[in-house]
């Protein structure tokens, strides 16, 4: 929000998110555990992204996390309601970028 122009403000328990083009976008409460919730209702196309493979869902929601790791989590049930991982043939390309600037030469 703070590179697209936006400005914000915390002070007295409430969080206010400011477009200096458009004016207020949003005043949110601080809650009892002293985060503040903002709740998006929107159905734009961008957040209707559909993963066919659970194994791939979970790859990425613990921010692609490897398979491997992902199998132990589920057999040793250390996360509730975590599906039977199949470690996939494919490959992660987000991985393989992510881990290029390990193997490049300085």
């Amino acid at each position: 929000m703070q590179e697209k122009g936006y400005v914000i403000t915390i002070q007295n328990g409430v969080c206010e998110i400011y477009d200096p083009s458009r004016g207020v976008i949003t005043i949110v409460q601080m809650s009892s555990n002293r985060l503040f919730p903002l709740k998006i209702i929107t159905s734009q196309p961008c957040f209707m992204a559909k993963i066919k493979d659970s194994s791939w869902l979970w790859h990425f929601r613990y921010d692609h996390l490897n398979f491997g790791r992902l199998k132990t989590i589920q057999h040793k049930d250390m996360v509730t309601g975590l599906p039977k991982i199949h470690i996939p043939s494919q490959i992660c390309e987000e991985c393989v970028v992510s881990k290029q600037h390990h193997s490049q030469f300085p």
